[in-house]
């Protein structure tokens, strides 16, 4: 077997893994149908996902680097947990909701157009939407604004984007 397939067979098994036990976490329930509903959806998902990476469709990779914003993004939960919270709680005293609103910003540093780039821009689409008070909803590429919808306005809250 050539080293470029066994790299492929190992990462296919690797990626199995890891979504059987993200699929575990999330529902949070360990009986014996959700652990084949884990490995019959983690399969699919990874048979589907092997011909794309060994045609070369994913070329872009995480970089290390990357996850030094997550333990910021990660107190930044508790933080809107408790903005959006309270939020909540003053609605229901006024009896009058809170909508929120869209945040356009020009600062966001969309790297190039290349896989790079793309997973960049992928990997802080996702990682800001962890935040329960903002979720983004644009990354434009070619002009570098980032288009969010936040609950209460807090610039902290749309952290990495």
């Amino acid at each position: 077997m050539s080293f470029a397939r066994h790299r492929l067979v190992l990462a296919a098994i690797a990626w199995f893994s890891v979504l059987v036990w993200v699929f575990m976490m999330c529902v949070a329930d360990w009986t014996a149908v959700n652990w084949v509903a884990a490995g019959a959806l983690g399969a699919l998902a990874t048979g589907l996902t092997v011909p794309l990476v060994a045609n070369g469709t994913f070329r872009f990779r995480f970089r290390a680097a990357w996850a030094t914003t997550l333990p910021a993004v990660a107190k930044q939960i508790f933080v809107d947990f408790w903005i959006v919270t309270v939020t909540l709680c003053r609605s229901i005293a006024r009896r009058r909701r809170s909508v929120g609103l869209f945040v356009a910003r020009a600062d966001f540093p969309v790297g190039d157009r290349g896989p790079r780039g793309t997973a960049w821009r992928a990997f802080v689409a996702v990682a800001a939407t962890w935040s329960p008070n903002s979720y983004v909803v644009d990354l434009n590429a070619d002009t570098g604004n980032r288009l969010s919808h936040d609950l209460v306005p807090n610039r902290s809250s749309e952290s990495p984007a």
